[in-house]
């Protein structure tokens, strides 16, 4: 399994960190949650359109990164 991770360097816009987590939350969190698992497809362009309101209230840049879930051993449970 792949894992794609962004992440915001930078700093959320003062007095915007509200309305930043809430945008993230209750915007792009449900988008996110039905990504099938592949990049090519409509509900993550749709959570692109959707992202753009984070980019008025954060002063940065977003960069992402792929990794191999079997990159990471888990610690087995005893």
């Amino acid at each position: 399994m792949f894992i794609r991770c962004a992440f915001f360097r930078g700093r959320v816009k003062p007095g915007m960190e509200e309305a930043f987590d809430r945008h993230v939350h209750e915007k792009l969190v449900p988008l996110w949650t039905r990504f099938p698992g592949a990049l090519e497809s409509p509900v993550r362009y749709e959570s692109r359109e959707v992202s753009k309101k984070l980019f008025e209230m954060f002063d940065g840049t977003v960069f992402h990164t792929v990794f191999s879930a079997e990159e990471f051993a888990l610690a087995n449970a005893s």
